[in-house]
């Protein structure tokens, strides 16, 4: 099979050349932007154009695990898993293996990878500092990968026995942390000035869904009752997800609802995506405090959103999706406000749904504890919102007949290209006379 590759700001075609010689050789055709690259790629497997070689003992370990994460792990794990092991393979496993050959590895030869991964420079996430050796998470993905990839050879009788299957990581020494308490949690609505994160984090604490989860959720999965009792409930059918693009081509294109696209200059190798949960849909109940906010929230909506393609739940005011890199940013910096570091999304969710007492979850006490009605934060841009989005509108109408905006105008059209990047996008195609 062919395989892109990113490099900088380059993408790579790579596939094994076709002709009769004694032995194959890889090609790399570059291209400067994705698209071309995934043409190029489906072009190649379509007309046969490579040479997929049958997996023997004398296969290199690297190009078998490049084989067993496209042809194998793409259908046993989820999106996020498949591109997380992907990047392990990569940034790890490829550093130690080098030229080792499936028929090389034995439990010695199994011992000394793994002593060398333990040395490996850790990769910083987004946004930190990276360690300096290999995390252990990433040692025990590491150990899963291979236990996998030789059960597979075991299966097929290319080897006798997993050399992998001996190896263990040993727990590492739990940290003490700071758990959430009924108080905190009220901190952290209280401190909560962005709206769209104030919904997200009353939606993942009362009902315990998970963040893409509710990232995902359309207003047609949100049932509310007009008397705002036990029948309000929510549907979770999809996930919003930002995936590396040659993960989104991977998956099964049948699950995928809608790409979203990337309203940046500069090119992107992740895409957002809404799509269906291969487990299917599950219902939970809303408490009736956080569906009189969800009324009020989809009320501020309509009058701030421009447009609400596939009527998300939670947008920003441009219509984009509220992806997990945006509503971490803003977690982040609300977290910033709150007297204890250490408390996580996924700290909440799962508190939100431990019972208090033999009848009632965290979540159902804090609201039924609560005397006022639940409303979004005061931001006193909402008003200035509104009106740079009937300014935008305008401005839009008028650029669409020409180009000859001057004074006053300018201002208000720069503001409008600030709320508006389609708006932005479609002055720059007009500069550049597309």
């Amino acid at each position: 099979m062919a395989m892109i590759i990113k490099q900088r700001k380059t993408f790579s075609v790579v596939y094994k050349s076709t002709e009769k010689e004694e032995k194959s050789y890889p090609i790399w055709e570059t291209y400067f932007d994705y698209s071309s690259a995934l043409k190029r790629k489906l072009e190649i497997e379509k007309h046969g154009e490579y040479d997929l070689d049958p997996i023997t003992a004398n296969t290199k370990i690297i190009d078998y695990l490049q084989y067993y994460v496209n042809a194998i792990g793409i259908k046993i794990w989820s999106p996020s898993r498949y591109q997380s092991n992907v990047g392990v393979i990569h940034n790890y496993i490829a550093k130690v293996v080098v030229n080792k050959k499936i028929k090389d590895v034995d439990k010695k030869c199994a011992d000394k990878i793994f002593s060398e991964l333990e040395h490996v420079p850790a990769l910083g996430k987004r946004n930190q500092i990276a360690d300096n050796v290999i995390p252990i998470s990433m040692l025990r993905s590491c150990i899963s990968i291979f236990k996998g990839a030789f059960d597979y050879l075991v299966a097929n009788e290319i080897i006798k026995e997993n050399p992998f299957l001996h190896i263990n990581i040993a727990e590492a020494p739990k940290k003490s942390t700071v758990e959430w308490t009924l108080d905190y949690v009220h901190c952290m609505f209280q401190n909560c000035a962005e709206t769209k994160l104030y919904v997200f984090l009353h939606i993942i604490f009362s009902t315990g869904l998970g963040i893409y989860e509710v990232l995902g959720l359309t207003w047609s999965d949100v049932h509310i009752d007009d008397d705002y009792d036990e029948k309000s409930y929510i549907e979770s059918r999809n996930t919003l997800r930002r995936l590396n693009k040659n993960t989104v081509y991977q998956l099964d294109q049948n699950l995928i609802i809608r790409k979203f696209p990337s309203y940046s200059f500069a090119n992107t190798n992740t895409e957002v995506i809404l799509m269906r949960k291969k487990e299917g849909s599950k219902k939970v109940n809303i408490p009736m405090k956080v569906a009189m906010l969800l009324r009020e929230w989809r009320r501020y909506q309509a009058s701030m959103v421009f447009e609400n393609i596939v009527d998300l739940v939670l947008t920003l005011k441009d219509g984009r999706p509220y992806d997990d890199r945006a509503m971490k940013k803003n977690f982040q910096n609300t977290m910033e406000k709150v007297p204890v570091s250490g408390l996580t999304l996924v700290k909440l969710k799962n508190y939100g749904q431990k019972y208090a007492d033999k009848k009632n979850t965290n979540a159902a006490l804090y609201y039924d504890r609560l005397e006022d009605v639940l409303k979004l934060p005061e931001n006193k841009e909402n008003f200035r919102n509104i009106m740079r989005k009937e300014k935008a509108l305008h401005i839009k109408e008028l650029f669409k007949e020409n180009l000859n905006i001057e004074g006053a105008m300018m201002n208000d059209l720069i503001g409008a290209l600030n709320d508006d990047l389609d708006l932005k996008q479609e002055l720059l195609n007009k500069l550049l006379g597309k």
